[in-house]
């Protein structure tokens, strides 16, 4: 089925591009979602609309995420928790635990975009970035403290 794509799909193209897609997909994910319409003549008339509509939201996004990565820049964490005498913590420290104190600093930043390979383990600094766009993204320092340490 030909569809026009109303919002930028991620591995299929961008808002206003007509595209060839499985029936299905289009029927159960495309058009209930509202990412895409059926590729009529009047709907391909209106391909430029939809482009420029996400350009702009696209450009919107990279501002808020432009002015976050500002607000991270030399922002330091700590963080306390329950460690043994080698310093490996009985838990970890993971992507929602930092979020969260981003937030108490008036950093809103969703869990999924601190990038982290593992959870943090150890006691110590840890440099994590965070990721608000594409190439945009800055990094926080991250303190962990063992609880009782001064």
């Amino acid at each position: 089925m030909k569809v026009l794509l109303t919002k930028d799909v991620p591995h299929l193209g961008q808002a206003g591009e007509a595209v060839d897609v499985a029936d299905g997909y289009a029927r159960n994910y495309l058009l209930p979602k509202k990412l895409a319409v059926k590729a009529t003549k009047a709907a391909m008339r209106m391909a430029e609309q939809y482009r420029k509509k996400a350009e702009m939201a696209d450009r919107l996004l990279v501002s808020e995420a432009e002015q976050t990565v500002q607000k991270l820049e030399g922002l330091e964490i700590d963080i306390t928790a329950t460690a043994d005498e080698n310093g490996h913590l009985y838990g970890s420290v993971t992507e929602k635990d930092i979020a969260e104190e981003l937030a108490k600093q008036d950093v809103e930043v969703d869990r999924r975009h601190v990038e982290m390979d593992q959870h943090l383990k150890m006691v110590g600094e840890h440099k994590v970035t965070v990721r608000m766009h594409d190439d945009i993204k800055g990094q926080v320092l991250v303190r962990i403290r063992a609880e009782g340490e001064g």
